[in-house]
């Protein structure tokens, strides 16, 4: 049987209602450098405020670029894995754990970098399918609109993020989607537990090809069991065929059983191709994948579906080419921080120019809040808090120099570390 999500309790009438949030719980389970002048500091600012409108840029770029599958609609969000669950929620929990897709414990360092959500098994888009609507993407938008007014992040934080399926929430009303919690902080602060959005299907932009994941391989003539990881474009996958790489026979057909999962009890002769096939009608095949009867684990290919835009996809690659996730919080590919500061005390310091790199707590490294996105939270720069890190883009190492411009502004010149 496939994972799937714990039901409420029948004493809870829906996920996050205002009446359950007591028992929510139940219901799912720097100091500065004396040496070193201020003006020095100051110039560190003016560049990171500088590779700030680089990076908004690069936000509005692929903002822009996302390609739309279907129209707007209205709908409710909530968020899992958070306080509300009891839960921390930079753990892995349901949708980045064991969501009922198949795709298990998923790396935050990774694309889609948990920004992940489950559907309704009522929606309109897991009826439509195929499998669920598992490794679909989905563009989400906070609207401030009663009975929820007040809660979006409003100004200049204000995105949309994008999010993959990876699980379905049965007890979710048909317009409810269900994010994850360091994702939905981006919309609206997690403890809010409720918002009204707008959202719409558009195309997956994963930064690299397919990614094959064989959980059970059992050799010719016995069980093989693959699910398909990191698909773009539409992303939805139909069917998924297999044959012996160089054979003139035809290809055998993988049934799904559940989630995203493709199988069959009478696996081909190894080394084994792989035609997957997109609802769409487009097609790829990734030739030799599975090298060897026994063979489990992940299976690099080189193919991708068609993806509109793939300037976007370029894009993105070179901004986590380090596998880290990026700042681009347009596109929903990174984390963003909790919106209140954690307590404790710094884990390090540092200094750069008389900035200090002292993280807000003992829990995380300022490494790994540059990883959050937490350097972008007003609460980290009202502490002064990992100066040095904020001094780099987040997901990718630059070096750059600032010159005068003939106009007599600052010029920003930068180039990524190879």
């Amino acid at each position: 049987m496939s994972p799937t999500r714990d039901q409420s309790p029948a004493s809870c009438s829906g996920k996050h209602d205002d009446a359950c949030f007591s028992r929510l719980p139940d219901c799912r389970s720097g100091h500065r450098d004396s040496g070193v002048s201020s003006r020095s500091c100051r110039r560190g600012v003016i560049r990171t405020l500088l590779l700030s409108s680089v990076l908004l840029w690069l936000q509005a770029r692929l903002s822009l670029a996302v390609t739309p599958l279907s129209q707007w609609q209205s709908g409710i969000a909530t968020n899992y894995g958070g306080p509300y669950d009891g839960k921390n929620p930079y753990d892995p929990s349901w949708g980045t754990l064991d969501g009922s897709c198949g795709y298990g414990k998923l790396d935050k360092a990774q694309w889609p970098y948990w920004s992940v959500a489950a559907l309704s098994s009522s929606s309109s888009f897991v009826q439509a399918g195929p499998i669920n609507a598992c490794g679909q993407c989905f563009e989400v938008k906070c609207v401030d609109t009663p009975p929820f007014q007040g809660r979006c992040i409003t100004g200049a934080n204000q995105v949309s993020v994008i999010v993959q399926i990876t699980d379905i929430c049965p007890e979710c009303a048909a317009d409810h989607i269900d994010i994850q919690a360091l994702t939905y902080n981006k919309l609206s602060k997690m403890e809010t537990g409720r918002i009204n959005v707008m959202y719409r299907r558009v195309e997956c932009v994963p930064p690299k090809p397919m990614v094959i994941y064989v959980d059970n391989n059992g050799g010719q003539g016995a069980w093989l069991r693959l699910f398909i990881e990191q698909a773009g474009g539409a992303a939805a996958v139909k069917q998924v065929q297999v044959r012996t790489s160089g054979s003139t026979d035809g290809y055998t057909n993988l049934n799904n059983k559940w989630g995203s999962d493709w199988e069959t009890s009478n696996a081909p002769k190894f080394p084994l191709d792989i035609n997957i096939v997109g609802a769409d009608g487009d097609s790829v095949t990734a030739y030799q994948v599975i090298q060897n009867a026994g063979a489990t684990g992940k299976m690099p290919t080189s193919v991708q579906f068609k993806i509109s835009n793939p300037g976007d996809q370029a894009l993105t690659a070179a901004v986590n080419s380090d596998g880290s996730s990026t700042s681009v919080a347009a596109r929903g590919d990174s984390l963003a921080a909790p919106g209140a500061a954690p307590s404790g005390s710094p884990a390090s310091a540092g200094s750069n120019g008389g900035c200090t790199d002292t993280p807000p707590s003992s829990a995380y490294t300022c490494e790994q809040q540059k990883g959050f996105n937490a350097c972008s939270q007003s609460w980290m720069s009202a502490g002064n808090f990992c100066a040095q890190t904020k001094l780099l883009v987040p997901g990718r190492q630059y070096s750059g120099t600032v010159q005068n411009g003939e106009d007599g502004r600052l010029v920003l010149t930068i180039a990524p570390q190879e």
